[in-house]
């Protein structure tokens, strides 16, 4: 019995420690948004995926689209773009300022 609750135990564990993939993979976001975030740096894709709503993932898209009130952005910059609107910080804690 005790053999039992040890292996059911260790099941669970092993469980929870696979788990879903992480939400700012954008594994679970629509084909469109998916193929937007491969565009992004590592870091954008972060932002986008795991810290935008839909709202400001849609504004993104549409800002490098060129549908916009200004000019035609990248990907990452369009990201930034939300990001500044939305009061988002675009500092990363505890890295020097790199350009991606």
């Amino acid at each position: 019995m005790r053999r039992l609750m040890i292996l059911i135990c260790l099941g669970w564990l092993a469980a929870l420690s696979a788990g879903p993939k992480h939400s700012r993979d954008g594994s679970y976001l629509p084909k469109r948004e998916q193929q937007f975030a491969e565009q992004l740096s590592i870091h954008k894709r972060r932002i986008f995926c795991g810290q935008f709503n839909i709202a400001q993932r849609q504004t993104a898209m549409k800002y490098a689209r060129g549908l916009g009130k200004d000019a035609c952005y990248t990907p990452d910059e369009a990201v930034v773009k939300v990001m500044e609107e939305t009061g988002m910080s675009l500092a990363e804690r505890g890295r020097p300022k790199t350009t991606e």
